[in-house]
């Protein structure tokens, strides 16, 4: 994996490390999160940096970065693209929404996001994908949205994969996946105009018209391209095993 991090419980978070990532292919942006870690460091190769917004609170690595909706997130500097791939580890810290990552504003119809919702069990919660559109049926804003229910336990964190293709509006298809549970769901709707939203996708946060409660967000990368199968599962087995034998985390 190229972190050179291997004494478990150590935190060598302000050691200069190296990474490669498991698909290296069309990554666009890659960071983990907690301990003295650059907040807006990127590690895709020749990634531009994030930017900080506010004051997110670093935890240790197991515990990654406390964001805050609409205050204290990170602002990537990637843009949602027409086909895209999301690997992250983040969970939930009350019986609120929580936003992994989001570039959803007030503009209408809505853009694309991942977040935890409440469920009717308390402290555990669904986790959805979404991306919003003009139906091609009778023109009105709606969103393609896919959930794994009961996914998330608060302040337990875990790893999740979304895709969102809309390279063809007719088939804009939106997938999510537990990657621990080996669960997921998928949606295809037919729109005519995809939603827009922010120019830059955040990590942590959304700037809907709603202010969430808090998301710890450990990891998130980036890929500008739908990842086969495959590599999803490297990528989540890298992740995996770093958080395991480095922070005695299972995700």
């Amino acid at each position: 994996m190229g972190q050179r991090q291997i004494i478990k419980g150590v935190d060598g978070s302000a050691i200069a490390i190296g990474f490669s990532p498991a698909v290296p292919a069309g990554v666009q942006f890659i960071n983990f999160y907690g301990g003295s870690v650059q907040q807006g460091r990127n590690l895709a190769p020749g990634g531009v940096a994030a930017r900080v917004v506010g004051s997110p609170v670093a935890g240790s690595m197991a515990e990654g970065l406390l964001c805050n909706s609409h205050t204290d997130y990170i602002q990537s500097p990637v843009a949602l693209s027409s086909r895209m791939t999301v690997i992250g580890v983040f969970c939930p810290t009350t019986d609120s929404r929580a936003y992994a990552i989001s570039n959803a504003s007030t503009i209408r119809p809505i853009g694309f996001s991942v977040y935890s919702e409440p469920s009717a069990t308390a402290g555990v919660q669904n986790l959805r994908i979404q991306m919003g559109g003009k139906q091609t049926s009778d023109g009105a804003n709606a969103v393609a949205s896919a959930a794994v229910a009961g996914a998330i336990n608060n302040n337990v964190p875990m790893a999740f994969a979304g895709t969102v293709d809309y390279s063809t509006l007719t088939e804009t298809k939106v997938e999510i996946r537990h990657l621990k549970a080996g669960t997921k769901n998928n949606v295809t709707s037919s729109f005519t105009v995809a939603g827009s939203g922010l120019s830059s996708l955040l990590i942590g946060s959304e700037m809907d018209a709603v202010t969430y409660a808090g998301t710890r967000v450990l990891a998130i990368g980036v890929w500008n391209r739908i990842l086969t199968d495959n590599e999803i599962t490297a990528q989540y087995e890298q992740f995996k095993s770093y958080y395991r034998e480095v922070h005695g985390v299972q995700i």
